[in-house]
């Protein structure tokens, strides 16, 4: 489809094509996109592809959990993000289309989960103290009319935390990399955000807050795109620590010599992207708008 750019609000989407939503995510999804290139895995690979990343997730929102917290994740996937934050609160819910990762999440993980829309559910109004969206806030046709939604099962004083995408992000901003924008650019994304997009979105929907940039992908990633013009294998390889030197067979104070030399300009170049907004990532925190 085609990717289109609004004049007046500056908000990049794809070209409508309509279609059963519910269905595609329930059914599809998984098969068409996966977290390792190529392979098709169950939830059991997507959970453990994804669980070493919550703890950053956590720590993002640090501020802002308590105890007593009733929490609901829309888009739970696998339960990766539940599962790391579901014993230092009080309650964690989720909601996933994808019928295997639902059936997981609760038989395995122990965590209720619903697989129809929000509104179809049984959850009563301004139960939850927090409600997350990570990598999923995009996929929404209507996103103001989900924001108007969702609000109703937040409490006044609850927060939402959104997670979506950069379209600013530096393979696609700066150095217009063609292959990186084929592979961003997908079937299932509807929208693309910007800090000042997503912000601009929310507050028609009836929330207000802060954006915060976030570099999750390493420098030797971008390296990559640029001379391969194809993505690495798995998440694992772009966000781990860069290395230079892998062999065993070279000194090893030469090889940490090296690897702590890439790491330092991995730190350099992850707060410059993040400082000058291309950043692969934004993070939205905020809070209804009191009326």
């Amino acid at each position: 489809r085609n990717v289109l750019e609004c004049k007046n609000c500056g908000i990049v989407y794809l070209e409508p094509k309509g279609s059963d939503l519910k269905d595609f995510y329930g059914y599809e999804y998984r098969k068409l996109y996966s977290p390792v290139i190529g392979e098709v895995l169950n939830s059991k690979e997507i959970f453990n592809t994804y669980l070493p990343y919550q703890q950053k997730r956590i720590d993002e929102i640090r501020d802002i959990i308590s105890s007593q917290m009733r929490v609901l994740e829309i888009g739970c996937a696998a339960g990766f993000f539940l599962y790391t934050l579901k014993d230092i609160v009080q309650e964690c819910i989720g909601l996933e289309f994808n019928k295997k990762n639902a059936e997981f999440v609760e038989k395995e993980l122990g965590i209720k989960v619903y697989s129809d829309p929000i509104e179809k559910t049984d959850l009563p109004y301004e139960h939850f103290d927090m409600i997350t969206i990570y990598q999923a806030f995009e996929h929404i046709e209507d996103p103001i009319g989900f924001l108007e939604t969702i609000s109703l099962y937040l409490k006044n004083d609850g927060f939402l935390c959104i997670e979506v995408p950069n379209v600013q992000d530096a393979l696609l901003a700066i150095y217009n990399n063609e292959a990186y924008a084929d592979f961003y650019y997908r079937e299932p994304h509807i929208f693309y955000y910007s800090s000042e997009t997503l912000t601009r979105v929310l507050k028609a929907g009836g929330f207000e807050g802060n954006t915060k940039l976030i570099q999750k992908y390493n420098f030797l990633n971008h390296i990559n795109w640029m001379l391969t013009g194809k993505p690495q294998k798995d998440p694992e390889t772009g966000r781990s620590k860069s290395k230079l030197i892998h062999s065993e067979s070279v000194n090893k104070e030469i090889a940490g010599e090296f690897n702590q030399w890439i790491q330092k300009v991995d730190a350099e170049y992850k707060e410059l992207l993040n400082r000058h907004g291309f950043s692969d990532d934004v993070l939205f925190i905020g809070k209804k708008i009191k009326i």
